[in-house]
């Protein structure tokens, strides 16, 4: 949590010192993004701002979310996810192909029993605190203008197949 509120406050003072750029691109993005690889899944809500452009045509980006995630098997877990990424976006104008790596930190706040071994007559949740992490490395498609506004984006990658709506400015 700590990494993720320095890594927020370090965006927001860099945004506060770079209003008046004379470059109408859009810079940061917020969007929402979720992924399903049959029983683990997870939604999360991202920033997501611009490091490096190289000719209009490739752009670097730094990603930081928070979220939840589930995982269904004798346990139905669910938890907390912070994914953090560096992001590549390939193409001119509105079209781009998007490649990102990073990883997310996983925290579980509740394991729930249910099919074998459900007991109807017990207690139903198991306190767990399992913490750990995950890869990221996702490639998809994203179309968002360079001046900003809406984004959608779809992906595959380690943690399944995923779509993601948001706002560029």
């Amino acid at each position: 949590m700590r990494l993720f509120l320095s890594l927020l406050f370090l965006f927001s003072i860099q945004i506060a010192f770079s209003q008046n750029s004379i470059d109408p691109e859009a810079k940061n993005t917020i969007s929402v993004s979720g992924s399903d690889l049959i029983l683990v899944g997870s939604v999360s809500v991202n920033y997501e701002r611009l490091l490096y452009k190289y000719q209009d045509q490739t752009k670097l980006l730094l990603s930081a979310g928070y979220g939840t995630w589930y995982f269904l098997g004798d346990y139905a877990y669910t938890g907390t996810i912070l994914p953090v990424s560096l992001n590549v976006l390939i193409g001119p104008l509105n079209n781009h192909c998007e490649m990102n790596i990073g990883i997310a930190f996983l925290f579980n706040e509740t394991a729930t029993v249910y099919g074998f071994g459900y007991d109807p007559d017990g207690d139903t949740t198991v306190p767990s605190k399992i913490q750990g992490s995950i890869f990221i490395c996702n490639i998809g498609y994203r179309y968002q203008k360079p001046q900003g506004g809406i984004l959608f984006r779809t992906y595959i990658g380690f943690q399944g197949i995923g779509i993601g709506l948001g706002y560029a400015f």
